[in-house]
């Protein structure tokens, strides 16, 4: 199977993401990819050093995860930023049209006296590492209502004295010349990011194969489930399980794969729910309980700019919905349900009963079986409950050897 998606789509769907769970930073990136484009375009970097310094610039941060190392990252000298550097990377480098770009966000805090120490070896830092260090920097240190000419210094002044020590001394002159113009200040708020975002990818459509889809989509995958100790396999987890649910239920090779993509993406959603909630050791409070639902809804957000993903991102964020109008986020009724939505929404559950939880042990077979038969035939399809009843040995042994 083949599908076309505009990877601007995907850029924006991820910095949807990242905005949701690191709102002291909304709107960072797109600030910073103007700063970084107008750094590299003064220097004069060729044209697909320019397009991966803006591609990486736009979601930078995507490995800050946890709270601590998103109140770092507001400061301008950042205390060890390698961990949500390399998690970044980590992150985004299975995806092949990103496989550059997570060596930009590797060393994007680079730090220019650890490269002449020899503490990280010049080679292995690509040189839009050095930009995009300063372009993030330049934009935490702006301030709001302050007026061009005191922000001017302060910016300036904060930089230059990190010349030769933090940042390299390739862009001070750079840095020195283009502060100077009042254009590149009213740049910061008032170019077209998204303009940017066209102009940096060179094909708008990118044909993605079925291993290029997983990949982008455990992509998704990981940013949510790597911010919970708990849950650092669930998406994966569900996505296996949908997928071997269908075969047993001998839906066509194509409709399992895709069960398998909406598994993986079925939680992205979380990614805006505080860990707070998510790690929390026991039952959630009304509001606590209030706040964790709206996941469901963030998912749509985020999915729904990925065009060729339609009957995915349906699975996938109305896996709380039941046949009997007491799900959400959209309280459906058994007309608006497909099949598929029944499988992706029992491999959920399946999971999460499988897996440790903060208050709770992982559950055996036979409890899970007992829970799952709670929900037909009014709320789940009975046919899938039985291809699992059937097979709940192969199933249970696939999601824990996972």
């Amino acid at each position: 199977m083949e599908k076309s998606i505009s990877l601007k789509n995907v850029l924006i769907s991820i910095i949807k993401s990242i905005d949701m769970y690191n709102f002291l930073l909304k709107d960072h990136h797109r600030r910073t990819a103007i700063i970084a484009y107008q750094l590299g375009n003064a220097y004069g970097l060729e044209d697909e050093q320019l397009s991966n310094l803006i591609l990486a610039a736009s979601i930078h941060d995507i490995g800050a995860l946890s709270v601590v190392e998103r109140d770092q990252l507001i400061k301008i000298d950042v205390e060890d930023p390698e961990p949500h550097e390399i998690l970044g990377e980590k992150i985004i480098k299975e995806f092949k049209p990103f496989d550059q770009i997570g060596k930009i966000i590797r060393h994007h805090h680079i730090v220019h006296q650890d490269v002449l120490s020899g503490k990280v070896q010049e080679s292995e830092v690509p040189l839009e590492c050095y930009f995009l260090h300063l372009a993030d920097r330049v934009d935490i240190l702006l301030t709001a209502n302050t007026d061009l000419n005191t922000q001017r210094k302060i910016v300036s002044d904060s930089i230059n004295e990190r010349f030769g020590t933090i940042f390299s001394p390739l862009l001070e002159r750079t840095f020195n010349d283009i502060v100077k113009l009042e254009d590149f200040w009213d740049s910061i708020n008032q170019s077209s990011f998204y303009d940017l975002l066209f102009m940096s990818v060179d094909n708008e459509y990118y044909n993605l194969e079925d291993n290029d889809m997983e990949d982008l989509a455990l992509l998704f995958a990981r940013v949510v489930d790597y911010k919970s100790s708990w849950t650092t396999t669930h998406s994966q987890s569900v996505g296996i399980l949908a997928r071997r649910i269908g075969e047993l239920l001998e839906f066509d090779p194509e409709i399992c794969f895709e069960l398998k993509i909406a598994g993986y993406l079925h939680d992205v959603g979380k990614v805006g729910i505080s860990t707070e909630v998510l790690d929390k050791p026991g039952k959630l409070e009304e509001q606590e309980y209030k706040m964790m639902k709206r996941h469901a809804l963030y998912s749509s957000l985020i999915l729904s700019n990925i065009e060729g993903l339609k009957n995915i991102t349906k699975w996938a964020v109305n896996h709380h919905e039941k046949r009997d109008k007491s799900g959400y986020p959209m309280k459906l009724s058994k007309d608006h349900f497909s099949i598929e939505m029944d499988v992706i929404a029992f491999a959920d559950i399946f999971t999460a009963l499988a897996e440790d939880r903060p208050y709770r042990n992982g559950m055996s077979s036979e409890n899970i079986v007992k829970i799952l038969a709670e929900f037909v035939p009014d709320q789940l399809n009975e046919s899938v409950f039985q291809a699992i009843r059937l097979n709940i040995d192969e199933l249970y042994s696939l999601q824990h050897n996972l």
